[in-house]
């Protein structure tokens, strides 16, 4: 068959455009590291405490931080959302956010329903190893996202990282890819042996982080009667900012333990005033409604902080640091 030179022009345009976006990617995609992460977050972030506990697991051996960190000078601001009746937090130009997983290393057990804070003598930091890391920051008004595994599975092992931009696909992928590769030839936290083929996919599932952190995403809606779970997030995508500065907020259940359950200062209801349930099964305990809402927890900051509960005073302070980080408007 005759070279045809129509051919030949499409197949160098399809070559050219593989080529650029191979080069975008590139551009946009970069390694990171942390080389002692014992106390990175500690020194200069803010400790966001939310009024409801995250899950853990029954030993209460893990332990999930979030981390915000402001530019000197940078002030969080408000917008109002006129489709949604609401307002949403507006972060300045050079905020970093990570949420990071801990396991711990230490000899005694801690209580999580009491302590949940590094920093203040509450948690040991050294009894606490680094075992994943995701977030992100904003520059030049574009979002970047980053995620973290340790090198090895020592405790406080140096960390390995990818980023890339939220609006570039093509860099997610390699990034996600170099975290599979990563994550199937070297051992996790405290791991014997690297992840099976089940948790790379449900690492690389983790990994679509624009899917799951919609930006002002509105409050999702369950149920026939469309009750309102308040899950709306603010203009970077994010939840723990209004989870701290909220005394309610949803019961996640995506850990066996749940450590509201223990929490003498949290009300867990439903959406008709109802009483949750708790349901116990294979290991793992969760609340439900009758009503087919979401159930909700709600912490007495009052009743707390006047008995000298250390967990609802790290409420406080994370409010009182967000607070004196906002705009007066914000306030």
């Amino acid at each position: 068959m005759a070279d045809h030179p129509v051919m030949h022009r499409g197949v160098f345009l399809w070559a050219l455009l593989l080529s650029d976006a191979g080069t975008a990617a590139s551009s946009s995609y970069s390694r990171q590291s942390i080389d002692n992460p014992l106390d990175y977050w500690s020194q200069s972030y803010i400790p966001l405490i939310p009024s409801i506990h995250p899950p853990t697991t029954h030993d209460h051996g893990d332990l999930i931080q979030v981390w915000l960190k402001l530019p000197p000078g940078g002030k969080i601001d408000v917008q109002w959302l006129e489709d949604q009746q609401r307002h949403t937090l507006v972060y300045p130009e050079g905020t970093r956010a990570d949420r990071v997983e801990y396991f711990f290393v230490g000899n005694t057990v801690p209580n999580l329903v009491d302590y949940a804070l590094f920093g203040t003598g509450q948690l040991e930091e050294q009894n606490w190893t680094v075992a994943d890391v995701r977030g992100t920051t904003l520059v030049e008004g574009r979002q970047w996202f980053h995620v973290y595994r340790p090198a090895g599975s020592e405790p406080h092992a140096k960390l390995i990282g990818w980023r890339w931009p939220r609006d570039n696909e093509a860099a997610k992928q390699k990034a996600t890819q170099a975290l599979i590769d990563h994550a199937s030839t070297t051992k996790s936290a405290l791991a014997a042996k690297p992840l099976d083929k089940s948790g790379l996919q449900a690492l690389r599932r983790l990994n679509d982080c624009a899917a799951c952190h919609q930006q002002n995403q509105p409050r999702i809606r369950l149920g026939n009667e469309e009750r309102s779970v308040d899950r709306a997030t603010d203009t970077m995508g994010f939840v723990v900012p209004n989870a701290v500065l909220r005394d309610e907020c949803i019961i996640a259940d995506h850990r066996t333990e749940d450590l509201n359950l223990e929490d003498e200062f949290v009300d867990v209801y439903c959406a008709d005033g109802g009483e949750a349930t708790l349901r116990q099964d294979k290991g793992r305990e969760w609340f439900t409604c009758r009503d087919g809402s979401a159930p909700r927890g709600r912490r007495d900051v009052a009743a707390g902080l006047k008995s000298g509960h250390p967990y609802t005073q790290s409420v406080c302070d994370s409010r009182q640091a967000l607070w004196s980080n906002m705009t007066h408007r914000a306030r």
